[in-house]
């Protein structure tokens, strides 16, 4: 799985006007909410002009072309000295700020305190760390254009292309101190809070810098500015992580996030959202899993086999909807290893090969354990029971075990635990640790999904799709239209590779070569099964005395 995040406008507000018209697209970054471009107004929102410097001054609001030429504005905004970004106000050291100055109404003039935390936040956000150090996070805020180049690994010039993770697009507008200086090599921003009497923290992107550079400089200087929205009565959007990707199948995944603030609302909803495209919201597919804060899990359904995917999580209250870091997944193709678990091994130390099909994960073999995942024996049987568990030779010869597995009776499947219908069956019984015994509700999901697809039924019934799931090998030879035994070359086309153990009990043996029967984890009097028989299409289902000895297949957690 890869992370991205970032670029998203802020929830209920794409974009901001200020008094002379000029529209400015915003971005949301972790709980804040700021402009995507530098202020180019020539007022402030009361209609008081700001007036075009022709000198410097720190008692005089001053703008100022970006490299003293009028057409750079579009695109680089004015450079404004620091009376004209804050107006009447004093400093302000508070987060948020309070300060309106320069900014339009419902905003204001970043503090320090908020330029830190914004710093902070995609510091502990590897998406945004270039190499090594979570200090290095310019690029992340830098445009991909403008810039002067640089060979300094992971300094803003160095493949400009890659910069702008967060979607912040800070541009080097450069700065004025009577004179233009640095153009097209540093983004010089303005804070609210004075470090000094004469002075002021800014915060400065360089294009040889890898890290954002927080000083402290004269008042009398033009700088860019950015704005942060308002957020009334403290109310912030929510703070939501997303989990990592797990259990990733042909056509369904588990994902999952965390709310760790309500932002001061509470949270109305939340879930992930995911999509083919990058950067998903809650207009794409999503899932609803609750509200409030804490922990929550997604099942994701629906999906394409063999296609890309961008899922995050997402939390909603009063102020909008806020997302968290961006994964991407691939789902599997049927017929290969299970994601994360291409094989699982027994409490015996057998090994057995997976496959995924559809939204499941089973074992590509049959159980060959002669003990219980806690070490508990399960005996060779010589004789029938239903209340001992036992496991006989398939066709009473010890040498096809390797390759068929023991046959079980319905007791040694299910140890002490009882029948089960449920999906998933929740019975570890005989399997491994973080697998199960299907149910006859698994074996059914398992057989709809396969007549589902075109590619494994045979002929025109989808009902016929016995084939696909058999062996290439071992199959006693059949001429019937469609038969497992007819043509074996073209079976196992999921990949799940049945093989005809045939059945077993005391000193009884029958079919082999012919039939694979699979137990089920549903039964009462009797308990239901598979069969895959040479002769036929379709997979038979049907119940039986739980003293029989049959193939068993595990299905994962």
């Amino acid at each position: 799985v890869t992370a991205n995040d970032g670029g998203i406008p802020c929830p209920g507000m794409s974009t901001v006007t200020d008094v002379d018209n000029n529209t400015y697209n915003t971005v949301q970054i972790g709980n804040q909410c700021w402009m995507k471009e530098n202020m180019r107004t020539t007022h402030y929102s009361d209609g008081t002009s700001i007036i075009f410097g022709n000198g410097t001054s720190t008692t005089t609001a001053y703008r100022y072309y970006p490299n003293g030429n009028s057409s750079n504005v579009l695109s680089y905004g004015y450079l404004y000295n620091w009376k004209a970004v804050i107006g009447d106000s004093s400093s302000s050291s508070a987060n948020p700020s309070d300060i309106q100055g320069i900014c339009p109404s419902g905003w204001h003039v970043p503090s320090d305190a908020e330029w830190t935390q914004l710093t902070d936040y995609m510091s502990s956000q590897s998406q945004y760390v270039c190499g090594s150090y979570n200090i290095y996070i310019a690029k992340a805020l830098a445009s991909t254009t403008e810039w002067i180049s640089s060979s300094t690994t992971c300094a803003i010039g160095e493949n400009p292309s890659s910069n702008n993770a967060t979607g912040f697009s800070a541009l080097p507008a450069g700065f004025s101190d009577g004179y233009c200086f640095n153009f097209g090599g540093g983004a010089y921003f303005w804070s609210a809070t004075k470090s000094l009497a004469t002075h002021v923290y800014c915060y400065v992107l360089k294009f040889n810098n890898a890290y954002v550079d927080r000083v402290s400089d004269g008042t009398s200087r033009g700088f860019s500015v950015r704005c942060v929205r308002n957020e009334g009565d403290s109310t912030c959007l929510p703070t939501v992580g997303t989990h990592v990707v797990t259990s990733i199948a042909t056509i369904s995944a588990f994902c999952g996030g965390t709310v760790t603030s309500d932002g001061g609302a509470s949270v109305t909803a939340r879930g992930v959202c995911w999509s083919t495209s990058q950067n998903p919201t809650v207009s794409d597919s999503h899932t609803t899993n609750g509200s409030g804060t804490g922990s929550f899990t997604s099942n994701l359904t629906g999906l394409t086999a063999g296609t890309t995917y961008y899922v995050r999580a997402y939390a909603t209250n009063s102020v909008g909807t806020a997302y968290g870091n961006e994964f991407s997944f691939t789902t599997t193709l049927d017929g290969q290893p299970c994601s994360g678990v291409s094989t699982v091994t027994d409490i015996d130390n057998n090994t057995y090969n997976t496959v995924t099909i559809g939204a499941q994960c089973w074992m590509k073999e049959n159980l060959r354990t002669t003990s219980y995942a806690n070490g508990a024996g399960i005996a060779l049987g010589n004789s029938t029971s239903t209340t001992t568990a036992y496991r006989y030779y398939p066709n009473n010869d010890q040498s096809n075990v390797s390759t068929y597995g023991y046959l079980y009776n319905w007791k040694a499947v299910m140890g002490f635990s009882s029948s089960s219908s449920a999906n998933p069956s929740g019975v570890q019984g005989i399997c491994p640790t973080g697998w199960h015994v299907p149910s006859d509700a698994e074996w059914t999901q398992l057989t709809d999904y396969v007549s589902s697809q075109s590619q494994y039924v045979c002929g025109d019934d989808n009902t016929y799709i016995a084939k696909a799931l058999a062996s290439i090998t071992g199959w006693n030879s059949s001429t019937y239209f469609c038969g497992v035994g007819n043509n074996p070359s073209s079976n196992n086309s999921t990949g799940f590779s049945a093989l005809p153990a045939g059945d077993g009990y005391g000193s009884y043996f029958d079919y082999f070569g012919d039939t694979a029967y699979f137990w089920s984890a549903t039964g009462s009097g009797s308990a239901y099964y598979r069969n895959i028989y040479c002769g036929n299409a379709v997979v038979l289902r049907n119940s039986i005395s739980k003293y029989f000895g049959f193939s068993v297949r595990c299905v994962r957690d």
